[in-house]
Parts: C-alpha cells; sequence; structure tokens
C-alpha cells in the first residue's frame, strides 16, 4: 500500500521547525513559495509534510525538518515533538511562550522499534487528517441542508415516517 504523505497543520510545521506559530503565520503571508494548503479550512489549512519539509530545507531549517533517517527515524521524532505535555514541559514564559528545544524529550530507541513508532505516529497523523476533512464536509453538508430548507428548496421529513 503506497504511504500518503500527512497533512500538517501550522502549529505542527511551528513545532517541528522549532519556531513560534506566529512565525509560520508570517511564512504563509510573506513567501510565496510556502506550501500551499492542500486541505482543511481557510481558517485552520493543512499543508502536505513532504512540501513543507522541502520547504524548511531550502530555507537552511534542516535539524528537525530532515533529520538523518540511518538514525532517527522522522516519523518517529515527529510524533514524540508532537505532544502538549513534550511542549508545554518546553515552554517558558506566559504572555509570550518561548520553546526550548533542548528540553523537549525523545525517547532513545532502536531504529527498528523507531519505525514501529514512527509507523503508528503516520496512521495517527492520517486519521487526524480524514477527521477535519469529515467534520469539515460534515459542516458544510449541514449549512447545504439548512440552506435548501430555508430557501425551500428542501421539505422537513414526514414526521410519521420517522
Amino acid at each position: 500500500m503506497p504511504q500518503s504523505s500527512a497533512q500538517v497543520t501550522a502549529a505542527e510545521i511551528s513545532r517541528i521547525a522549532g519556531v513560534t506559530r506566529a512565525t509560520v503565520s508570517n511564512w504563509r503571508r510573506r513567501h510565496s513559495d510556502f506550501p500551499a494548503p492542500t486541505g482543511g479550512t481557510e481558517t485552520s489549512p493543512l499543508c502536505d509534510l513532504e512540501t513543507v519539509r522541502a520547504w524548511l530545507r531550502s530555507r537552511g531549517q534542516t535539524s528537525a525538518a530532515a533529520p538523518a533517517e540511518d538514525r532517527l527515524g522522522p516519523w518517529f521524532l515527529m510524533g514524540f515533538l508532537n505532544t502538549d505535555d513534550n511542549i508545554a514541559g518546553a515552554s517558558v514564559g506566559s504572555t509570550a511562550v518561548h520553546l526550548q528545544p533542548g528540553r523537549l524529550r525523545v525517547p532513545l530507541l532502536p531504529l527498528e522499534e523507531q519505525r514501529r513508532y514512527g509507523e503508528a505516529f503516520r496512521r495517527i497523523s492520517e486519521l487526524r487528517a480524514a477527521s477535519r476533512r469529515a467534520a469539515d464536509l460534515a459542516q458544510e453538508y449541514t449549512g447545504l441542508l439548512t440552506a435548501g430548507l430555508t430557501a425551500g428548496a428542501l421539505l422537513p421529513p414526514d414526521t410519521a415516517s420517522l
């Protein structure tokens, strides 16, 4: 089965790159070559992970964007770095939060075990992206139903048949 690339949010991009969410927002606005959204919504766009990683490498952001895959599995790394507990433990400040990469926790595991974890994290990422798409479609569908009912294009079901 071919592996499709995961889609990532701006928050996930910020974690991968080791920058703030505001920096990612600025990149989106200021760099015409920033990866275009491949899904999500206007307020929460999703970008292709591999395209984001390539863009980060082209900007010299290689430490988290392209780990040495013969020693550290990229999905393994992203999975452990992308947890709320890990981010909270590596963040300091109250009004302006700063991430201290040295405080992030990633377990030291053999490469084969990392790959097993990485595959699980990749599947979780795909499930997360699919659930976002399903939620977006449900929102759109309910809006269309409501519009159809209020415009008279649809009639409500007969309550006797429910």
